[in-house]
């Protein structure tokens, strides 16, 4: 069979391993070529079927083909049958052994499907089924988990029992961290490290810490630590990338997002975060290639790739390079309404060059062409505003947004913008952010809202929530510190603020695009797609080690 497609006789490979798998729907080399075909043509239901027979038979490999099966089960949304499947295993063990390992798939599954609390039972019955004394890996996950389900004393109870001392200082430093001790987690990575060296996750982990105390060049060396390790095993890259980025370093963050090389495919968000890097550095050459690559790429790569364009020559103050590709992007339509954002960056781009009035028109044809687009009246706000029209037509425009979809968010944000009253102003935050949690412009908006509401507590907090999942944000800092500095709050940790701002200020003053009311409203409108998909998301508190991995 293997024969037979190498050679390019599909047909007969497939009868060949068809009959294969009738005779011998056990053996594991016929089930794993299986699988291979089937997985690479995105044929998941019948690698479902192959391993369901598989599962049928009595042998050796039971426990490897219902992991497998649990998941493409959750690949197909099926998690209900996949936690069924595994269950079955926990009750039909036969053996102590036996039953430790099906407890570790059943919490596997959990820890897949982010259910943190089951998977930590899941990992205790493991360890309870365990043959002792139990392994120090098994003492490890779940300790792990445990971290997870925020339950840190029994944890640091489970770390105790490690032998392997490397182990036991990993967790206890994770679990400093994870409550907000960054510098007595530092303490214990550091002592790991002594003990194991290059592991890559530990450094990883140990660059957050340093990041939350604002000890970046620390955090830029563990950061490039863990990348030589293994450069895919976190999302360091994006990290060191990201620290570069807010120093006004783009094409050193280019570098580092792109370290993984030929390893990423074309709809890896190290290629759009690269194109946006080296548009921020006024690299056209590489721009044009790069996007080039991508635009030739499946559905939805180009726009994303044209969105990262626009935002990095903005940054870059070439507004005139970036229309004249949006001009020559071939099929490209801003009268379709899955082209809303890119209609809303040329909005920007003919703000940036001071043809408002072609902005204006240009919403107008879409709107003609789309009178029930919501989002279209939000960019027909955007280009009425940033053309000087009357604050009534403005508010309008938003408001018919609103009228067609009650969640619009680029409508919520510039109405809550364009609120005279604080309290107004965050009835439409709070819409914004009930569909939207994570959006970091909206929280930004909340926080300044709050400050102007009274609430300089609340806006403090939340200042400060913004800040840990970004510990480069020059401008957070600077909130921050300015809020400390009117309450007379301890002068130290004031002054670290005011230094992360200054480090991450000044660089990047000098890329800002010209202010005008074009960039008003970008740093008031809610992240494109390119900034959730494209630029280094925080990475969640999930352990990248071991089988969870």
């Amino acid at each position: 069979s293997i024969f037979s497609r190498e050679n390019g006789d599909t047909e007969k490979a497939d009868e060949i391993l068809a009959s294969c798998l009738e005779e011998f729907p056990s053996t594991h080399s016929a089930v794993a070529e299986a699988l291979k075909h089937y997985d690479a043509a995105n044929n998941v239901e019948e690698s479902v079927r192959v391993l369901e027979a598989a599962l049928a038979e009595d042998s050796p490999w039971q426990r490897d083909f219902r992991a497998s099966l649990a998941s493409r089960l959750r690949l197909l949304g099926r998690n209900d049958e996949a936690e069924s499947l595994l269950r079955q295993a926990t009750e039909e063990a036969g053996n102590p052994a036996l039953k430790s390992l099906a407890w570790s798939d059943l919490g596997n599954h959990y820890f897949e499907i982010e259910a943190y609390g089951p998977a930590a039972d899941a990992a205790g019955k493991a360890y309870e089924t365990s043959p002792s004394p139990a392994p120090a890996d098994l003492l490890f996950d779940y300790a792990e988990t445990l971290l997870l389900a925020e339950r840190f004393d029994e944890a640091v109870e489970i770390a105790a029992q490690i032998e392997l001392p490397a182990y036991e200082q990993f967790i206890l430093a994770r679990s400093h961290l994870m409550q907000g001790r960054p510098a007595k987690a530092i303490e214990h990575f550091d002592a790991g490290h002594t003990l194991w060296p290059n592991n890559g996750v530990a450094r990883y982990y140990t660059a957050r810490a340093a990041e939350q105390l604002g000890d970046f060049d620390r955090a830029i060396e563990e950061y490039r630590f863990a990348i030589r390790i293994e450069a895919r095993e976190t999302d360091a890259r994006f990290r060191l990338a990201r620290i570069y980025e807010a120093q006004g370093e783009y094409l050193n963050g280019a570098q580092a997002v792109g370290h993984a090389g030929v390893n990423d495919t074309p709809d890896d968000s190290s290629k759009l975060y690269q194109l946006r890097l080296l548009a921020k550095a006024g690299r056209v050459a590489g721009v044009e290639t790069l996007l080039t690559y991508l635009l030739a790429q499946p559905t939805p790569i180009p726009f994303l790739a044209v969105e990262a364009m626009i935002e990095g020559m903005r940054v870059a103050q070439n507004p005139e390079w970036a229309i004249s590709m949006l001009d020559n992007t071939q099929g490209l339509d801003l009268r379709e309404p899955e082209n809303a954002s890119l209609l809303r960056g040329r909005v920007e781009l003919l703000g940036d060059v001071g043809r408002t009035e072609d902005a204006v028109r240009e919403t107008e044809v879409s709107l003609r062409a789309e009178p029930n687009e919501p989002t279209f009246h939000s960019i027909h706000g955007m280009a009425l505003e940033q053309h000087g029209i009357a604050a009534e037509r403005v508010q309008a425009a938003y408001q018919r947004a609103l009228e067609l979809d009650p969640n619009e968010p680029l409508a919520l944000l510039h109405l809550a913008r364009l609120a005279g009253d604080p309290q107004q102003g965050l009835a439409f935050n709070e819409r914004l952010l009930a569909t939207n949690p994570q959006n970091v412009l909206a929280l930004k908006q909340r926080a300044r809202l709050l400050d102007l509401a009274g609430r300089s507590q609340e806006s403090e907090e939340l200042w400060e929530q913004i800040l840990l999942t970004d510990p480069s944000d020059a401008d957070t800092a600077r909130k921050i510190a300015h809020l400390r500095q009117q309450r007379g709050a301890d002068a130290g940790r004031t002054a670290d603020l005011i230094r992360r701002a200054t480090r991450f200020g000044q660089k990047a003053k000098a890329a800002q695009s010209p202010s005008n009311a074009s960039t008003r409203a970008k740093s008031e409108s809610p992240p494109t797609q390119t900034e959730i998909s494209g630029s280094p998301a925080p990475a969640a508190e999930a352990p990248p080690t071991g089988d969870q991995g």
